[in-house]
């Protein structure tokens, strides 16, 4: 009753051999490249590379010997009407078996006791030789795979690479050994539309016969795909609606009671031969089935390291995986309550419904729920039957447990997904940036449980000058305002004002110090003065 989900990748589905897994039978896709989904004639060179450097042990085994042991391995993979090639190089280039047809593969493997040991390196000489031995640009698929430790003379990978590409020859590289240069491998690689594989002795027989399988049943489409909407499919237009396109996906095939969801026009190709299925037509991308009691489902692009990179962090990222995990996961064992989580900014809402036997909404529970790390939050009934809370998110995976009220209650769990955000308080503090901060600005991080500011050193330093300009404005309003009164002779009147006061207290207090006259002395005893 459970479901599975299944992503695409470069080592999924037929590139990762599922059909020959207990896996395969439970897939919605047919993924067994030995049915040819997709015939392309190739031409493949394996230049080898036989200077001194490369007879060294690693181990047990010289690398040379794991290279030699590596083309034999993958002229198995290569169809017949495939045309293979084996050149050498030291200090120049060497012709181990020109290219001829890979049913003559036995002859080719007995070529590769010819092959010389010993001398110098000049790997430019060796992909120079292959780039002639290839002739020019044509319809057939045109693959060399380097198998070298990279320690070679000077030269320019990065234009070398580039005159890969524009002969439309891609080249991978196996870098072999313990000590090699990954910087010049990789380069030449990746810069003429090939991969970088870097492998101890054991492994290189397998990657080399990965390439070869991956050239000549090629499963892998890239590109700027957009993705249409399977006729009458509401899942997958609820994902589609809005979303860039993919950057690739592989090649598989629905099965005939499997329902699609999304596809992918196909891309025209050269030298098909599945009964024009090469030309028009969609693949499809998103299939799904039931299988015993449960689902599962098959995305035919990756999660978004290389092909779904486009839509990583974005909403249409979350609403795929948010819809399929929905559409596959077990139902609820509870048809009384259900539950679902929604991540909404810096909170998490959680919503119920509650149904009785009949199917009609039930109204009046008191319901509570619990995070899975122990944090309670109650809900609210927001409609008849419908009931809503809220919690703070918390990065990553976590689930909500709901329970109406009483041992017996009806009970419902939910899921939301948060993706890591750079300012998550559950983080912590970025110590390690603040410090560089601090040292590259000249500072110093201080302690929170002793933040004394350090001692200040003398010297000038920049400050705000709108304070010191409204204090300046204010006293030359006050200045004017005390200019105009004296220009207007208030200020000149009020001192003649003070002037006259302090005269008449002047003339009083004398009048008062002058001495009696006998005659106003007697009177003012008749008085009683």
């Amino acid at each position: 009753g459970g479901g599975l989900l299944v992503a695409g990748g470069m080592s999924s589905l037929g590139r990762g051999e599922y059909y020959d897994s207990p896996l395969d039978p439970a897939l919605p896709v047919d993924t067994d490249i030995r049915k040819r989904l997709l015939f392309t004639r190739a031409r493949l060179l394996f230049i080898v590379d036989s200077s001194g450097s490369m007879g060294q042990t690693v181990g047990q085994s010289p690398k040379q010997l794991a290279a030699m042991r590596a083309v034999a391995a993958a002229l198995g993979q290569l169809n017949p009407q495939d045309e293979v090639g084996i050149l050498s190089f030291d200090s120049q280039p060497h012709w181990v078996w020109r290219f001829a047809p890979a049913a003559d593969g036995s002859e080719a493997i007995e070529a590769l006791s010819s092959m010389p040991e010993g001398g110098g390196t000049d790997l430019a000489a060796g992909v120079l030789e292959a780039l002639r031995a290839f002739g020019p640009p044509g319809p057939t698929k045109r693959h060399a795979i380097l198998m070298s430790d990279g320690l070679s003379s000077d030269f320019d990978p990065v234009d070398l690479a580039g005159r890969l590409k524009e002969a439309g020859v891609t080249l991978s590289a196996v870098a072999i050994g313990d000590e090699v240069n990954d910087e010049v491998m990789r380069e030449l690689a990746e810069g003429s539309g090939g991969y970088y594989h870097r492998a101890e002795l054991d492994a290189v027989p397998l990657i080399a016969s990965e390439e070869a399988a991956s050239l000549s049943r090629d499963l892998v489409v890239e590109g700027t795909i957009p993705l249409s909407v399977a006729d009458g499919s509401d899942l997958g237009a609820s994902i589609a609606a809005g979303a860039p396109p993919v950057g690739g996906y592989l090649l598989v095939r629905a099965r005939p009671t499997a329902t699609v969801h999304l596809e992918a026009a196909r891309l025209p190709r050269s030298g098909g031969t599945d009964g024009g299925a090469e030309t028009g037509g969609v693949d499809p991308v998103l299939v799904e089935w039931r299988y015993g009691s449960g689902k599962a489902a098959v995305f035919a692009s990756d999660s978004g390291g290389r092909w779904l990179s486009s839509w990583s962090g974005s909403a249409q990222y979350n609403r795929l995986w948010a819809a399929l995990v929905r559409r596959l996961e077990r139902p609820s064992a509870n048809e009384g309550l259900s539950a679902r989580a929604y991540v909404e900014g810096s909170w998490t809402r959680v919503v119920a419904e509650a149904r009785d036997a009949s199917g009609r909404l039930v109204g009046g529970l008191r319901l509570s729920g619990r995070t899975s790390d122990g944090l309670p939050f109650e809900l609210a009934e927001t409609a008849p039957g419908l009931y809503e809370g809220r919690t703070p998110v918390s990065e990553g995976l976590r689930t909500y447990r709901i329970a109406a009220e009483g041992e017996s209650g009806p009970q419902a769990e939910a899921w939301a997904y948060a993706h890591p955000g750079a300012e998550s308080p559950e983080r912590g503090r970025d110590d390690e940036t603040l410090a560089r901060l601090a040292r590259e600005s000249g500072g110093t991080v201080l302690d929170p449980a002793s933040p004394a500011l350090p001692a200040a050193w003398p010297g000038f330093h920049k400050t705000g000058t709108r304070a010191a300009l409204t204090v300046i404005a204010l006293a030359a309003f006050l200045l004017e305002l005390f200019r105009r009164s004296a220009l207007n002779g208030r200020l000149g009147r009020a001192s003649a004002a003070i002037r006259a006061w302090g005269r008449e207290r002047g003339e009083r207090a004398e009048a008062l110090e002058t001495p009696l006259s006998r005659q106003d002395l007697e009177f003012r005893r008749r008085d009683g003065g």
